[in-house]
């Protein structure tokens, strides 16, 4: 929690200070190793149900989806050419939107969808370990 502390206190540092905000999330991978009481981590493999969890803060984060968005979002409405995110299944019709990807993000999902190997451009960006959506909302 502490290495978001400062987007919680600054809730537009992102798009203020791209450069913070990718420490940040460098932060996050720190953090991510240590458990409550600071003891180190073994890390998850690549069939973890949490191998996304970071990718899925960073774009609940630096794009500022719900997150039932996020959990909906797929990797056609992920442009990393024009650098937008096509957000589709909003709470409402007003909510549907293109969001741009700050360079921390899209560093994020890149890493994210190499780890997914070639997902189907139809594919859920972030899955259950089942594959299915997460009904979060």
């Amino acid at each position: 929690m502490h290495a978001i502390a400062p987007l919680l206190i600054e809730p537009r540092v992102a798009a203020l200070n791209a450069d913070r905000a990718t420490r940040v999330v460098s932060g996050l991978a720190r953090a991510d190793r240590r458990d409550d009481r600071g003891c180190r981590r073994a890390r998850r493999g690549p069939g973890s149900a949490h191998r996304g969890s970071r990718a899925l803060i960073a774009t609940l984060i630096f794009a500022g989806l719900r997150i039932g968005e996020a959990t909906a979002l797929t990797w056609a409405a992920i442009d990393p050419a024009n650098g937008r995110i096509g957000v589709r299944d909003a709470k409402t019709a007003a909510g549907e939107r293109l969001v741009d990807i700050l360079p921390a993000l899209r560093d994020e999902l890149a890493s994210h969808r190499h780890a997914a190997g070639q997902p189907d451009p139809g594919a859920l960006v972030f899955p259950t370990s089942s594959g299915d959506e997460d009904n979060a909302r």
